[in-house]
């Protein structure tokens, strides 16, 4: 599981926080990074760590080394790990490359025998320059791409495609394992809270993780003290907005 900041540390893990139960914001905005089930997934972390089932190094490992030690054979699994990789592996000359299958994200069985695993979920986005000389063209370009023409061209050739009639083609059943994977995830996955202190809540989750990671502090600890920086950063934003609000003419 690639460890690296900024882009893998947190989102890799949110995977196992959200699974357990646990997570870091509430929709209503409560700060939620030290309840039970938000430490039970630390310490799933941390039992990772002191067990020896993930690299000691596991801090400067991203995604290419991840993808590299998959087609090496250096590793048994990754997982969560970006479902990006597999039509790389798929479409490389490892030697393993046809022994390595995927699934679903592991999941936490609660008392009912129910399994809960929930995904991360995001995604690319297009875009074109408000100034651009060529408005016209690029909005073609966009809508091409977008579409069920392109959505297929970019399949075939190992990407992942936007649309769910691509996903769900049957063209794809065979070449096309991730497909169908994919479309289950999307009915289950869960994207990180949208918030104006976003890259402030990022960066407290990550050094909390990366204090159960290093064995530096336990995970209830952690993220009590995680907890609290979200908790100050929370009320410091709403005073702003609210003099902001009582200043305005």
């Amino acid at each position: 599981m690639p460890a690296v900041i900024p882009e893998e540390r947190e989102k890799i893990f949110d995977s196992i926080l959200w699974s357990f139960g646990g997570d870091i914001i509430g929709d209503d905005g409560q700060v939620l990074i030290d309840t039970k089930e938000s430490i039970q997934s630390g310490e799933y972390l941390e039992k990772l760590v002191r067990d020896k089932i993930v690299p000691g190094d596991l801090m400067s490992w991203d995604f290419s080394r991840t993808r590299d030690a998959l087609l090496n054979g250096d590793v048994a699994m990754a997982a969560p790990y970006w479902n990006s990789a597999y039509p790389m592996i798929k479409q490389s000359n490892s030697p393993h490359k046809d022994y390595i299958r995927i699934a679903l994200i592991p999941g936490i069985r609660d008392k009912s025998g129910e399994v809960r695993r929930v995904p991360f979920q995001h995604g690319w986005t297009l875009a074109m320059n408000a100034s651009s000389t060529n408005q016209l063209h690029a909005w073609r370009f966009l809508e091409f791409a977008t579409g069920k023409q392109g959505g297929m061209i970019y399949a075939k050739n190992g990407g992942i495609p936007a649309r769910r009639s691509i996903l769900s083609d049957p063209v794809f059943r065979d070449s096309r394992p991730d497909f169908a994977l994919i479309l289950e995830s999307m009915s289950i996955a869960k994207s990180e809270p949208s918030l104006i202190y976003y890259p402030a809540m990022v960066n407290v989750e990550e050094d909390a993780l990366a204090k159960i990671l290093t064995l530096f502090a336990s995970p209830s600890e952690a993220f009590k003290a995680a907890a609290v920086e979200l908790r100050n950063l929370s009320a410091h934003i709403s005073i702003k907005g609210t003099k902001r609000m009582g200043e305005s003419p």
